[in-house]
This record gives C-alpha cells, structure tokens and sequence, in this order.
C-alpha cells in the first residue's frame, strides 16, 4: 500500500497516490 509507493517515491506516484485517495 503506501509503504510500498513510499519505495517509488515520485512526483507522479504522490499524485497518483493522492488520487487514488481521492477516488476512495
């Protein structure tokens, strides 16, 4: 989960994640 894309640290992927929140 987040740890995983803590790993990936990326601007994308801070975005991706935040959307995908957001999605939620």
């Amino acid at each position: 989960m987040l740890t995983l894309h803590y790993r990936h640290f990326s601007r994308r992927s801070y975005y991706i994640t935040l959307y995908y929140i957001i999605g939620i």
